[in-house]
This record gives structure tokens, C-alpha cells and sequence, in this order.
């Protein structure tokens, strides 16, 4: 006999907004809460083993974010189907939109919590959701890479990357608006997801943009580059001198 339970979590980093959801779900008929967490690491374990045919995800949560935990989930077999809990966000609530995904506003009204319990279970057969989220993402993120950092993720554009430097087991990613970030990669498996045509290898333990070069000095083995109005140099390594005579350096 097929259960015509719903089961859903739910998924947020405040306490009191977990517990108000949990009791308003109680109220509705044919609704199983089957599990509340504060963090994406530990929500995304449980969709993979529970398999929940909803799941109530806040949007804005320290560290990682609403987002990312679909982008965690959209490579394997599980397709719940995904209804935010978000505050008056518009950039979210339009990427939502776009993206066919349901949302409620906070505080959570229950007659729309209600509403959006009903219209999961009439369109459930019709909807796509591993398309669904796909064009979240690629609303969300455009053309952006996901990088694991030592506290969660950042997603970057390659073309905003300046250069990538080596730290042992970790590498520097430095950005045209002047940041750093230190991912949680080698520095050959940061390259192997960007574009090759777009970085040149400069060192044993460097990678420059082509875009952001401005001067090569073959004598001092130094090459320059400029982002934004900062400047930046690096040593080039006597082997790799040749690799600029391509380029007119």
C-alpha cells in the first residue's frame, strides 16, 4: 500500500523559526516532519538517506546558504521538491520565481503554508525538479565555479580571477576587487576547472590571467599585472620565460 504521507524537514539556522514551522506542519493533515536541522552539511546527509518529498529551506543561513545546499544535492538521485522560507529578499524571491520553485515569506502565514502544501501534491507528477534546480543555479550562480574553502564555499568567475598561488595543501585565488581566497585545493586541481585558454602558468607555484598583464620584465623575470587599479607582480620562473614569446611578451 502506497503512504500518502508527505514527508518534509525543514531546514534553518534559527531555533524559534524551526519550532514555529514544526508546530504550524503538525496542523496540517497528511504532513510528517521527519527531521528539523540548523546547518546545509547536516541537512544534505539526511535528503540523500530520508529522501523527503519536501523540503522547507530557508534562504539566508551563515555559512552555507539555502543555494548551495541545492547545488550539494543536484548530482544524485533524490528530487525533493524544494519550497524556501525566505524573508523579504527580492533578488531571492525573483531567482525563485524564475525558477518555478515555491517560497513563504516570514513570518510564515499558515493558510499559504497550507496553500503550498496543496499545490505540491497537484503538481508534483508535472514538475521537472532536477531542471528546476539546475535553472536556479544558473540564475543564482552564472558562470561561476564552486571552490570548498576551510568554512563552506565561494563560487567565483573565472574571468575575475587575477592569479592563483600555491600554499601547500591550499590555494590562493586573488580577485580583481582585491580579495583573497584560500580554497581547499592543489593548485594543478584549481586550473583543471578553469578555462585553460584563459591562465598561463608563470612558476612552479603560479598561474597569471592573460586579461590582467601589462608588462613582462624578461631581465628582473617579473610579470605585471593590474586589476581594478591595483598592481600586482610576480617572479616568473626562468623555464617559463619562452612560454611568453607567443603572446609578444
Amino acid at each position: 500500500m502506497i503512504s500518502n504521507t508527505v514527508k518534509a524537514i525543514i531546514v534553518d539556522d534559527e531555533k524559534t523559526a524551526r519550532f514555529l514551522l514544526f508546530e504550524l506542519l503538525k496542523e496540517i493533515e497528511g504532513v510528517e516532519v521527519v527531521g528539523s536541522y540548523a546547518g546545509v552539511d547536516e541537512a544534505v546527509a539526511v535528503i540523500l538517506k530520508q529522501e523527503p518529498d519536501i523540503v522547507f529551506l530557508d534562504v539566508q543561513m551563515p555559512g552555507k546558504n539555502g543555494f548551495e545546499l541545492l547545488h550539494e544535492i543536484k548530482d544524485f538521485d533524490v528530487d525533493p521538491t524544494i519550497i524556501f522560507i525566505t524573508a523579504y529578499d527580492e533578488f531571492a524571491i525573483e531567482a525563485i520565481r524564475h525558477s518555478a520553485f515555491d517560497y513563504i515569506t516570514k513570518p510564515i502565514d499558515p493558510a499559504l503554508l497550507s496553500k503550498s502544501i496543496k499545490r505540491y501534491k497537484s503538481e508534483k507528477a508535472d514538475t521537472d525538479k532536477k531542471e528546476n534546480i539546475s535553472k536556479l543555479l544558473n540564475y543564482i550562480l552564472p558562470n561561476k565555479i564552486r571552490f570548498n574553502t576551510r568554512s563552506g564555499a565561494i563560487f567565483i568567475n573565472p574571468k575575475e580571477i587575477v592569479y592563483l598561488q600555491a600554499e601547500r595543501n591550499y590555494t590562493n585565488i586573488f580577485i580583481s576587487t582585491g580579495q583573497c581566497h584560500t580554497v581547499s585545493l592543489y593548485l594543478s586541481e584549481v586550473h583543471e576547472k578553469l578555462p585553460p585558454a584563459l591562465f598561463l602558468k608563470v612558476s612552479r607555484s603560479a598561474f597569471i590571467n592573460l586579461e590582467f598583464i601589462t608588462k613582462l620584465d624578461r631581465k628582473k623575470r617579473l610579470v605585471f599585472l593590474k586589476a581594478e587599479g591595483k598592481q600586482y607582480q610576480l617572479k616568473v620562473g626562468l623555464k617559463y620565460l619562452k612560454v611568453f614569446e607567443r603572446f609578444g611578451g
